[in-house]
């Protein structure tokens, strides 16, 4: 009796890192590569802004004011919508691979997400419009401009406002949950063989992005 060699699948990076179907399941291997890969690209992209364009660029940009600040903002949106993508596609199709639906998953992506997205949206605010003019900094360099720029930070290096405290904690609190989830899911051995998600990914051709 002949042997039968199956056939590896090949899915596009579309269908590995912006969708559930047709994949449906990842390896672990798979998940930790689609995890690592883009946080690297996003640190090099950091790295570029901070250290290069900054440096290059920064007299220009700071004369921008609110044009920047909303720029920046759009930017940084959308680069969290992105990693947001890749990281409930990915952890749903992980949650499948040990015949899990993902939905505390997905409960506890979505809700990181949110706090991010609320947490760039209080940074613009505080910047631009609203708190400004709460700052004790403001008011004491306004109330006594003898005390130089580094005295009054020394004296209220301690001051936070309550929101921020806040969304801290709440912050800190999601995203511990998050790195529990992911090394939860980096660990958990999927089924062998099929199950009610789909085809065991054992056949899956596992490229450089996973």
């Amino acid at each position: 009796m002949e042997n039968v060699i199956t056939p590896q699948v090949q899915y596009t990076l579309s269908e590995k890192y912006f969708q559930v179907e047709p994949e449906n399941r990842i390896r672990r291997y798979q998940y930790f590569v689609r995890s690592i890969v883009p946080s690297i690209l996003m640190a090099l992209a950091m790295i570029v802004w901070g250290a290069i364009l900054i440096p290059i660029f920064g007299t220009k940009l700071l004369g921008m004011g609110k044009v920047l600040s909303i720029a920046w903002l759009v930017i940084w949106l959308g680069i969290s919508y992105f990693f947001y993508k890749l990281a409930k596609n990915n952890s749903i199709k992980r949650c499948h691979d040990f015949g899990n639906d993902g939905k505390i998953a997905l409960k506890i992506i979505q809700i990181s997400f949110i706090l991010g997205v609320v947490g760039l949206i209080v940074s613009l605010l505080e910047v631009l419009w609203i708190l400004p003019s709460m700052n004790p900094l403001a008011l004491l360099s306004q109330a006594n401009e003898t005390m130089s720029a580094d005295q009054i930070k020394a004296l209220m290096s301690g001051w936070q406002p309550i929101h921020q405290k806040i969304l801290g904690v709440a912050q800190q609190i999601v995203w511990l949950a998050s790195l529990i989830l992911w090394i939860f899911l980096m660990f958990r051995p999927g089924n062998k063989g099929d199950n009610a998600y789909g085809k065991d990914p054992i056949n899956t051709k596992v490229a450089f992005l996973g």
